[in-house]
């Protein structure tokens, strides 16, 4: 048979205090709490005025990219607030500028906007009826237009599109190769007397070159351009 538990009168009021107490000690940590958020919320609309963006400091730049463009093309400007600006939007509009390869935006609190950049490095122009910038690292980036796209470059010749679209990762060997053939040549201490025009690739006979002094075409084959150039 179970036991009855029997509580005196001192008891249930004390355990009533105790209740009461607790009750009481709750509320009081509630009203600090929120007193302390406001508190907290009130300095911070204080200083959101003062965290304004101040200067934008852009590294990376090379021609014909220059700070002023780049700062444009994000929409941020000197003013704004620092914890407003979408960084993620950021990088997406400055992607859609073909000269940028890599980019990175981000804060430094209080008053600075970082934007790093690393640019596309134009060895060669891809030639096929249209005129591409060919990149250091075998990327096809831009269609040259107007005026303003340097053609200062020598070109390489002997693809057509067709073959480009149809075979990305060929035509990509075939890029790849050609950047070798040029830093090869770029090696002689004579290059830079003689210039260089044309890289031309034959799929049957290799690669060849056209100083831009001299009319005339050095046939080197598909490898080995430093031991053969060299020679």
């Amino acid at each position: 048979m179970r036991k009855i538990k029997v509580f005196r009168k001192s008891n249930v009021k004390l355990a009533n205090r105790k209740r009461r107490l607790r009750i009481a000690l709750r509320s009081l940590l509630g009203i600090v709490v929120l007193a302390a958020i406001v508190l907290g919320l009130r300095q911070v609309g204080m200083h959101l005025d003062s965290l304004q963006i101040h200067q934008v400091q852009v590294s990376g730049i090379e021609a014909p990219l220059t700070s002023e463009k780049v700062i444009e093309l994000t929409g941020i400007q000197v003013g704004m607030p620092i914890l407003g600006v979408d960084l993620v939007q950021a990088v997406a509009k400055l992607r859609e500028n073909p000269w940028i390869d890599k980019v990175k935006v981000g804060r430094r609190l209080p008053h600075t906007l970082l934007i790093e950049l690393t640019p596309h490095q134009p060895k060669m122009i891809l030639s096929f009826g249209q005129f591409y910038y060919l990149g250091s690292k075998g990327e096809v980036f831009k269609e040259l237009k107007g005026k303003t796209d340097s053609r200062d470059f020598p070109y390489l010749t002997g693809l057509s599109r067709e073959e480009i679209e149809q075979d990305p990762p060929r035509a990509k060997e075939v890029f790849d190769q050609a950047l070798k053939l040029l830093a090869a040549y770029e090696k002689l201490g004579i290059s830079k007397e003689l210039g260089l025009s044309e890289i031309h690739y034959d799929k049957g006979q290799g690669y060849s070159f056209y100083p831009e002094k001299f009319h005339m075409r050095v046939k080197v084959g598909f490898e080995d351009f430093d031991q053969k150039l060299s020679c």
